[in-house]
C-alpha cells in the first residue's frame, strides 16, 4: 500500500477539484519539504489560477515555504494578485517569459499553465496558445484529464492543444471526446476540436470513429471529413 505521504498521494490532492482535499494536500506539502518541479509546479498553480482565494493564499505560503531562492525571485518579478484575470500580461509576453524562467529553474511549468486553462474569459485561450508554442509534452496526461472530466469550454480548449502536442497518448481519449454528448450545443464544438485534433495526429485508431461522424451536424461532418482526409480515406 502507498504511503500516505508519498508523492503520489500528495500529487492526487493538489490536482483534485475538491477544495478541502487540495488544502489538505497544501498542507501536506508544507510539512513534506517536497520541493520537487513536480510538486512545485502543482502549488504554484494553485497559488496563480485557483478560483478560490483561501487556496490561493495556502498555495501562496506553501509555495514561499519550500520554492529555492531562484524561483521565488522569479514569482516576485513577475507577478501580482491583480494579474490573475488580466489578458494583457498574456498578450504581452509578460507569462511566457515567467512561464520560460520558471522552466529554467527546475519547475515544471505544465501545471500552471493547465490550471491557467481552466480559469475563464479570455486567460483559457492565451494558456492553449502557449502549451502549444512550447510543445510541452508533460502537460499530455493534464490535458488528457480536462478533456475528459471538464466543463464543455476548457474541454475544447484541450482538444486543440492535444492535437499540436498529445501524439500518440492523446488519440484514445480524443476518439472518447468524439461521443461525449450532454445535449448542449457546445458539446459539437468539442467534437469538432476533437476530430481536428485526430486529423493532426494522423493516428489511423481515428478512421472507423471519424467515419461514425459524417453524418453529423454540418461543422462536425466537415471536420470529420477533412480529417479523414489527412489520414488518407476520403469521405463519401
Amino acid at each position: 500500500m502507498t504511503d500516505d505521504t508519498s508523492p503520489e498521494n500528495l500529487h492526487k490532492f493538489l490536482e483534485s477539484d475538491d477544495p478541502a482535499l487540495i488544502g489538505m494536500g497544501l498542507s501536506m506539502a508544507k510539512g513534506s519539504a517536497d520541493s520537487s518541479g513536480e510538486t512545485l509546479g502543482m502549488v504554484l498553480g494553485l497559488y496563480l489560477f485557483h478560483g478560490d482565494k483561501n487556496i490561493r493564499s495556502l498555495a501562496k505560503k506553501t509555495f514561499t515555504k519550500l520554492a529555492p531562492s531562484g524561483p521565488k525571485r522569479i514569482v516576485r518579478e513577475y507577478w501580482q494578485a491583480e494579474f490573475r484575470n488580466e489578458s494583457w500580461v498574456w498578450e504581452e509576453g509578460w507569462m511566457q517569459d515567467m512561464v520560460s524562467e520558471i522552466d529554467e529553474a527546475g519547475i515544471n511549468p505544465a501545471y500552471l499553465l493547465v490550471r491557467a486553462l481552466r480559469t475563464d474569459d479570455d486567460i483559457p485561450e492565451f494558456a492553449a496558445r502557449v502549451l502549444g508554442e512550447i510543445g510541452d509534452e508533460r502537460a499530455v496526461e493534464l490535458l488528457i484529464g480536462v478533456l475528459l472530466n471538464d466543463n464543455k469550454s476548457n474541454r475544447w480548449y484541450a482538444a486543440r492543444v492535444l492535437g499540436e502536442i498529445g501524439g500518440e497518448r492523446a488519440v484514445e481519449p480524443l476518439i472518447e471526446a468524439l461521443s461525449y454528448d450532454e445535449g448542449g450545443w457546445y458539446d459539437y464544438e468539442v467534437h469538432e476540436a476533437a476530430a481536428e485534433a485526430l486529423g493532426e495526429i494522423g493516428d489511423k485508431r481515428a478512421v472507423e470513429p471519424l467515419i461514425g461522424l459524417l453524418d453529423a451536424g454540418w461543422k462536425v461532418s466537415k471536420a470529420a471529413a477533412e480529417a479523414l482526409k489527412k489520414l488518407g480515406h476520403e469521405a463519401k
